[in-house]
């Protein structure tokens, strides 16, 4: 599998990061079908899933400080063709 993640910085730093992922080590993750309002309805192993994802996140940029930040990831190449294209972002302070 293949990941982007971007991480954003309230300083202005960015960074952009490219990850290989051995399919083997990623959790199973249940896509889940869109609701009548276009939103997402995701399977039940979703939060699994993206808090093994959340370790790809952030390049160490304002570590010991209290910059806000806000973290982005993009899957964009997987196995299974229903995972691409998945996007998951956080952020905090």
């Amino acid at each position: 599998m293949k990941i982007t993640a971007h991480n954003s910085y309230s300083d202005g730093h960015e960074s952009t990061i490219d990850y290989v992922i051995d399919d083997a080590d990623v959790p199973a993750f249940i896509p889940g079908a869109n609701d009548d309002d276009g939103t997402t309805t995701w399977g039940i192993d979703a939060d699994e899933w993206w808090e093994f994802m959340a370790q790809y996140t952030g390049d160490g940029h304002g570590r010991d400080s209290s910059l806000g930040w806000f973290y982005s990831i993009t899957v964009v190449e997987a196995a299974d063709p229903a995972l691409v294209g998945l996007y998951w972002e956080n952020c905090g302070n």
